[in-house]
């Protein structure tokens, strides 16, 4: 009996986008806010300005089209395009994630939750694919 293959990692899933992302040209950047430090480095961190939640992907590139799915800002175009990325099974969404997508949403961005790439991926090819 063979073994189910594991879900990919949040990690994997990120990799997946970054390189779709890439290939399509689009204006982007990881925000590295995962993963352990310590006190000294958190310290650092939120010194300089730092915060909790930001999502983990911000798209500098205007989306050409709305997307079906998503909710928009009021202004169209929007200012810009941010993905807090999940496992396609589980993760969970923080408050303070919560709180920027609301943040990010009211400031004329397109904010959305992804679970997995594929998910993410569709979303966007709605948005910055050039055909009609």
């Amino acid at each position: 009996m063979s073994a189910t293959p594991r879900p990919p990692t949040e990690y994997q899933e990120c990799a997946d986008l970054a390189r779709w992302l890439t290939r399509r040209g689009l204006a982007f950047t990881h925000i590295p806010m995962g993963g352990k430090r310590d006190r000294k480095e958190a310290a650092i961190l939120a010194t300089i300005g730092t915060k909790p939640g930001v999502p983990d992907y911000l798209i500098f590139s205007i989306p050409l089209r709305r997307s079906t799915g998503l909710r928009e800002p009021l202004q169209w175009p929007p200012s810009g395009v941010a993905v807090e990325m999940k496992r396609r099974n589980g993760g969970r969404v923080s408050k303070a994630q919560s709180a920027w997508l609301e943040t990010l949403h009211a400031c004329g961005w397109v904010a959305f939750v992804a679970h997995g790439a594929k998910e993410a991926i569709g979303h966007l090819d709605e948005m910055y694919r050039a055909d009609p």
